[in-house]
């Protein structure tokens, strides 16, 4: 169910394979009714497991066996992963790390302008 909107919208979605993000964005947000914008986050394991082993986040958002940040991100690392593509959006900006999701910020902003 499709919907219209003038203003701008930011959707998070942890959608790792290309099937199951086409679902959400063609379903809700299809080409003809919005510009879409993707940003891919690409960021180094070794960071990623810095960063939730240092989480302080309420795990109570968790269902099935997993049960910390951690064990999800081991569980996704052996998951395949579709990267975006070009074809998914309007544009696809690229984050591998901070300084980079400064100018994508940046750039987005740009664009919204």
């Amino acid at each position: 169910m499709p919907f219209n909107t003038e203003d701008h919208l930011i959707i998070c979605n942890s959608n790792r394979t290309k099937h199951a993000r086409s679902h959400v964005l063609d379903t809700f947000f299809p080409m003809k009714n919005f510009f879409r914008v993707l940003v891919y986050f690409d960021v180094p394991e070794d960071t990623l497991l810095e960063r939730v082993k240092s989480s302080n986040r309420n795990t109570n958002i968790f269902r099935g066996d997993t049960n910390n940040f951690e064990a999800l991100l081991k569980r996704q690392q052996l998951e395949n992963e579709d990267v975006s593509t070009e074809e998914e959006a309007d544009y696809l900006f690229l984050v591998r790390d901070n300084i980079e999701m400064n100018h994508v910020i940046d750039d987005i902003v740009h664009l919204a302008q």
